[in-house]
């Protein structure tokens, strides 16, 4: 459903700032195909880690409601940690907070980590 006043935030991570530039094209694209303004655009240089800085802000914007709708090109880009995913799945999901990968919704690093948490 396309509504013109949502904002839309975009969240790219990568080790390398030459890898953020691709992401955040792709996640722009996505953004404009929707009908979403962007309203800020978060970067994070480093591993995949939910204390990340741009996901504390993520997390803060959230809580002041002043996004609508989160851009990623996948989950991993936010975590690789399942448990942490699934955290902030359900928190955004209770502040009424869409979580959009523009490369679907399950990387082979989660699909894994599934698998091996579940033998467990």
């Amino acid at each position: 459903m396309k509504n013109n006043n949502s904002r839309g935030l975009i969240y790219v991570r990568a080790v390398k700032t030459k890898d953020l530039v691709p992401q955040e094209k792709e996640c722009r694209k996505v953004a404009k195909r929707d009908s979403i303004k962007i309203v800020k655009i978060i970067r994070d240089i480093g591993s995949s880690n939910i204390r990340n800085p741009g996901i504390r802000e993520v997390i803060r914007l959230t809580i002041l409601g002043e996004i609508d709708k989160i851009y990623a090109t996948s989950p991993d880009r936010i975590t690789r940690n399942i448990s942490d995913m699934d955290f902030l799945r359900e928190f955004f999901a209770t502040k009424c907070v869409d979580l959009k990968f523009t490369h679907g919704d399950t990387p082979s690093i989660l699909a894994v980590s599934k698998i091996k948490t579940k033998k467990r």
